[in-house]
């Protein structure tokens, strides 16, 4: 029974504040696909904005009201105005430009239809073919994540690639699956005599390459057409960069071969997994992600466990970097 004198034995917080959290998150997607954080770069007025937008005056001043009190935009003496932060990320004119991510991860997640694949299933044979190629924008994919990548994490990369190696230094860089290729053009801009390689497929590489030219690198820079599943030079490479691509792998074993014969005595393999348990409960972000995938029949994802377990039988094995856990590997003995 409840009592008025002593608090419930949980917290019900986190399921009343489910509501606000979807409806927020309603607002801002509709908010950029309507442009209006690009319309308030400078302040306007509801008559200006809503001219601009042809869209209905007292309607979008509630609209806009609620992005205010989200504290997205500002208001004041009735003068709406992105705030400085929003500006930043979600202005298309910023370089640091959020939106097209957002909005990718908002299709790619839609389950408008879960109530029909929870009672009929999925095709899952279908949806399986060429390893779930079809389900997947990988140019959009990576154009979203392009300035994403930059909220810590090349940053991170960068300060552990000169842990490893000299800036100086001549060294071969290989990344496998590249998407925007910003990992590699980072490897060039630091490392003035690295030379790089990068492999991905015929609908990602155009994107990569503007990546490339925008900054400057072509030179040093080599874009190869293919599918790294079946093809990966067999040249020596001081650095392999496997960047969210080894847990779709097809045949985790065969690649960790072809690797290995790739690699070094003396190089590195860089790892970056989706860190998904044995149990597919755990990451959380990770695992609602992929929800609208799995459900719809796509079972291409590895545990991170298998990962490391076929890099470690190929003789691949961690180096013990501080804040870098399982991301560093190095050849070691074949025979152990």
């Amino acid at each position: 029974m409840k009592n008025a004198n002593e608090l419930p034995k949980y917290d019900g917080s986190k399921l009343i504040n489910l509501t606000f959290q979807y409806l927020e998150t309603k607002l801002i997607y509709t908010a950029l696909e309507l442009n209006i954080f690009n319309y308030l770069e400078t302040g306007k007025s509801i008559d200006e904005l809503a001219k601009s937008l042809h869209l209905d005056k007292k309607n979008l001043e509630y609209f806009l009201k609620s992005l205010v009190s989200m504290d997205y935009i500002k208001y004041e003496n009735g003068i709406f105005e992105n705030t400085e932060e929003t500006n930043y990320f979600l202005n298309e004119k910023s370089n640091m430009y959020l939106g097209e991510n957002l909005l990718y991860w908002k299709d790619l997640t839609n389950i408008d239809n879960i109530h029909d694949l929870l009672k009929n299933g999925a095709d899952r044979d279908n949806a399986n073919k060429d390893n779930g190629s079809d389900f997947f924008d990988f140019r959009s994919m990576g154009r979203g994540a392009r300035n994403s990548m930059y909220l810590g994490r090349v940053q991170g990369f960068v300060k552990l690639m000169k842990s490893l190696f000299d800036e100086n230094k001549s060294i071969k860089v290989l990344d496998l699956g590249c998407g925007s290729g910003v990992l590699l053009v980072e490897i060039a801009k630091n490392f003035p005599n690295a030379k790089c390689t990068l492999i991905d497929q015929a609908q990602v590489i155009n994107f990569t390459k503007d990546v490339i030219a925008e900054n400057k690198v072509e030179d040093r820079v080599e874009v190869e057409v293919g599918d790294f599943n079946t093809y990966i030079p067999t040249e020596k490479y001081d650095l392999i960069i496997t960047s969210g691509v080894l847990d779709f792998v097809k045949d985790m074993d065969n690649m960790s071969d072809k690797i290995y014969n790739s690699l070094d005595d003396e190089g590195y393999l860089y790892v970056s997994t989706h860190q998904m348990n044995d149990d597919f409960t755990k990451p959380k972000n990770f695992i609602l992600g992929w929800l609208s995938g799995n459900l719809n029949g796509l079972d291409i994802l590895k545990p991170e466990s298998l990962v490391m377990e076929s890099l470690n039988k190929y003789s691949l094995v961690e180096v013990e970097i501080e804040n870098h856990p399982r991301t560093i590997f190095k050849k070691g003995n074949i025979n152990e």
